[in-house]
């Protein structure tokens, strides 16, 4: 096979290179008026407003977490204000909505990678103008400047909150933690059951 024909495959291997929010949700103007209530209630941090838009079934474990009194449980609703769920909304919340199963979906990069890819050695940077650099530390060299690009990674686990990845056209370099995002961090579903839209999910992992 020619070498352009191997670089193109091997380029086809790794698509998409970048994957910015994209909003597939809002000519629904019943959800985008849902979804404005709920960046609300994240805001205020208002746990009993998020207990009434969860649905009866809502998944919060794929261990078996299921229900309302589950999922208050694992988030900690009982004390509202420091629950962690708030943080984990909103990332997900402006990171944009797919309808690619037919109901929405947060992220959007969540139903954003095809059944081709590897979602465990994958990751977004979800910081737009984030810095791969050559050492795990902020005054390293530089190597590029990332806008929502897809990147390979090793151990995500990193070095002191740095990971090291892999740029589709192969330079290598680290990103610190905190500016990536997998397709199986924390994602919500959602459902129009009876004329009102719900949360069904909650979930990481896969």
């Amino acid at each position: 096979m020619p070498l352009l024909a191997l670089a193109a495959a091997a380029t086809l291997l790794f698509s998409p290179v970048r994957m910015p929010p994209i909003d597939e949700c809002s000519s629904d103007k019943s959800f985008d008026a849902f979804r404005s209530e709920l960046r609300k209630t994240v805001a205020r941090r208002d746990g009993s407003a998020l207990t009434a838009i969860l649905s009866k079934d809502v998944l919060a474990d794929f261990g078996g977490g299921e229900g309302r009194k589950e999922f208050a449980r694992i988030w900690k609703l009982s004390r509202p204000k420091s629950s962690p769920i708030w943080a984990e909304l909103e990332r997900a919340l402006r990171l944009g909505c797919s309808m690619a199963h037919g109901s929405p979906a947060i992220p959007y990069l969540a139903e954003g990678f095809t059944s081709e890819d590897d979602l465990f050695d994958k990751m977004v940077v979800v910081e737009p103008g984030a810095t791969m650099r050559e050492q795990a530390r902020e005054n390293a060299k530089p190597i590029a400047r990332l806008d929502y690009h897809v990147v390979q990674v090793g151990d995500v686990s990193g070095q002191e909150g740095w990971v090291l990845a892999k740029l589709a056209d192969g330079r290598r370099g680290y990103i610190r933690r905190d500016q990536l995002r997998s397709a199986l961090d924390y994602r919500a579903g959602f459902q129009k059951r009876g004329g009102r839209w719900f949360m069904t999910s909650f979930v990481q992992g896969d």
